[in-house]
């Protein structure tokens, strides 16, 4: 537990702080107690360093804004919103036993389009209670779903994490964003480009967690986030048939799936509940085959050679094909463009989208593990191990915080040779070419 946990392990008198649960860079989230009515919590706190920053503090305060609103079944609930008297800033919410969608993900293989149906009725009917309240999630991805496994062994998911939510009619009263908030894998183009989120990329994201459930992917993975930004702006999506091959998907449901990752706002879906409709429909009566005995999962789930493709014209007339309803054909993003991010794309090959997929998931688990590891020998090895893993992700800005971390962690510990490595990986990192 860090020094701000100990200093703050009983808070306001009613919850006490217990291990750590997940780390982010604006908060930390224990597992806690509330003694007066025996129950188990989660408290989220805001990183102390970030107490003094206004926007930062109006994001947290949003999240307890938006998620009080909500009161459903498949949405976690917040229970109390205070300041401690130290000027911490602390959420109090319902705490939720599960896994994570991505842990499922990663653990159990693909699941059957039935599965994926209820879970998606599941996150679609929260999502449309959200809506109904005048709250946009902005931040939708299959991290930010719980799945519970109850007692009759029915899967139950719960939405979670409101720390981008904005309000329909109030965007404008909100501090202004600095930076682009969100996960590239899950962003709206419009939001890329500069939209406010709104229900329609809150759609478009959940159309991106499907995709996910079906194929094992999300549709523009692969490589550096601006490669992956770009792909939502300039490239049509591959139909889940086809992206993974071996396995047997409905027509219907690649239509309703592109449809919901259609690159201009009103071609997806109106609302969640029409969403969900329209997948229940795609689905009803289909029978999935079974994957045969031995197979690897992955194998199933990585059939292709690129996350996207440039589709290109075709020899009739020059146009560009067109996949499916709802993939309608955008232009590769040109140099200069002004309406465009200015980066360019690469599509990456299955075994580099397979390889990625397990160097995010170490790096995941090395940075949820930091924050219980004590000395500082454990924690620069650790954030030099980060920084590793972030250089061949290509992910720069990562990769030199870890770096530097792991400086400061060798040097507060004397280790010479910890700071021989950092110092290594930072030159390496000052090179333009590093990859």
């Amino acid at each position: 537990m860090t020094a701000a946990a100990c200093k703050f392990r009983v808070l306001g008198g009613k919850y006490v702080l217990g291990d750590v649960l997940g780390v982010g860079g604006m908060a930390t989230v224990y597992a806690a107690t509330q003694p007066s009515l025996d129950r188990c919590v989660a408290v989220k706190m805001l990183r102390p360093e970030l107490e003094t920053n206004p926007y930062m503090v109006c994001r947290f305060r949003n999240e307890a804004l938006a998620a009080s609103r909500l009161s459903h079944p498949n949405v976690a609930s917040v229970i109390d919103f205070a300041r401690t008297d130290g000027g911490i800033y602390y959420l109090v919410m319902e705490y939720v036993r599960g896994r994570r969608l991505t842990q499922l993900l990663h653990e159990s293989g693909p699941p059957t389009l039935q599965r994926v149906a209820v879970l998606c009725d599941q996150l679609l009917t929260a999502v449309a209670e959200v809506h109904a309240a005048g709250v946009v999630h902005g931040d939708l991805k299959a991290d930010n779903v719980i799945v519970e496994v109850m007692r009759d062994r029915r899967e139950f998911a719960k939405l979670i994490d409101f720390g981008l939510a904005s309000f329909e009619g109030e965007i404008e009263a909100v501090v202004d964003q600095p930076v682009l908030a969100g996960t590239p894998e899950y962003l709206a183009p419009e939001v890329i480009l500069g939209a406010p989120t709104s229900i329609a990329s809150d759609l478009y994201a959940v159309g991106v967690i499907i995709y996910e459930l079906i194929t094992g992917a999300t549709p523009f993975a692969g490589g550096a986030s601006a490669e992956i930004l770009a792909r939502h702006v300039g490239e049509d999506v591959i139909p889940p048939s086809l992206r993974c091959a071996q396995r047997v998907v409905p027509r219907r449901l690649d239509m309703v799936v592109c449809r919901a990752l259609a690159k201009r706002p009103e071609e997806r879906f109106a609302s969640a509940t029409e969403f969900a409709q329209a997948i229940a429909e795609a689905i009803h009566g289909f029978a999935e085959p079974e994957l045969a005995a031995g197979a690897h999962p992955e194998s199933k789930w990585l059939a292709t050679t690129a996350p996207t493709r440039d589709w290109g014209p075709d020899d009739a007339g020059g146009k560009p094909r067109r996949l499916a309803a709802g993939t309608a054909p955008h232009p590769k993003i040109e140099a200069g463009d002004d309406q465009a991010p200015a980066f360019a794309s690469a599509p990456a090959g299955s075994d580099t989208l397979y390889a990625q997929k397990v160097l995010r998931s170490a790096a995941s688990e090395l940075e949820r593990a930091l924050p219980a590891l004590v000395g500082a020998e454990l924690r620069w090895r650790i954030k030099l191990t980060l920084a590793t893993l972030y250089v061949e992700l290509g992910e720069r800005v990562r990769a030199r915080r870890a770096a530097r971390a792991a400086l400061d962690h060798a040097a507060s510990g004397g280790s010479a040779v910890g700071q021989q490595q950092a110092r290594a990986v930072l030159d390496r990192l000052a090179q333009p070419n590093v990859s």
